[in-house]
């Protein structure tokens, strides 16, 4: 149930190794593959650039739960802990987001990481409750998935994170 990788044992004076969760919202039955994908990409990446880090899975099954909060105590405090989060999408349940049993796990998530400052990377449906409750960026079908990386136009004034962008730039 937990998948826990330590890439590199800790040098002396070295501070804490970062823990990074990852957050697999697919019910029980679909279960592993986004989080052995997200697992492989962070591992990679960790070694390709020799950094160190702990990452852990935490599996919440969303549709089984509702309409009561997913998870245990325990789950939702391994989630306080983290410094990163990686949170997987899940298939809709619903057409109404907001009615979607993975948004109210995601909005419980941003709640935990707005008390620590916590980085979090969100995929799929899970995406788009973040960019509804964030941003108010309402989700709506396409008449055709689109996938890949894609080109976005920047329209946000320049800040720490878009000083420096071309007008348009290519993004998954």
């Amino acid at each position: 149930n937990e998948y826990t990788a330590i890439r590199c044992t800790r040098r002396p004076g070295q501070h804490d190794i970062p823990r990074i969760g990852i957050v697999d919202l697919m019910a029980t039955t679909a279960r592993g593959l986004a989080q052995r994908q997200f697992a492989r990409l962070v591992e990679s990446a960790l070694r390709h650039n020799s950094l160190c880090a702990e990452v852990n899975i935490v599996n919440l099954d969303a549709a089984s739960s509702w309409p009561r909060r997913a998870g245990t105590r325990a789950d939702w405090d391994r989630i306080a802990s983290f410094d990163a989060l990686i949170v997987t999408g899940a298939e809709p349940k619903s057409t109404a987001l907001a009615r979607d049993p993975s948004f109210a796990i995601v909005e419980e998530i941003l709640t935990v990481a707005d008390s620590r400052a916590v980085s979090i990377v969100f995929s799929c449906l899970s995406a788009h409750a973040a960019l509804d409750m964030l941003y108010s960026i309402p989700r709506h079908r396409l008449p055709e998935k689109r996938i890949g990386v894609l080109a976005h136009r920047v329209t946000a004034e320049a800040s720490t994170l878009t000083g420096g962008l071309p007008s348009v730039v290519r993004f998954p």
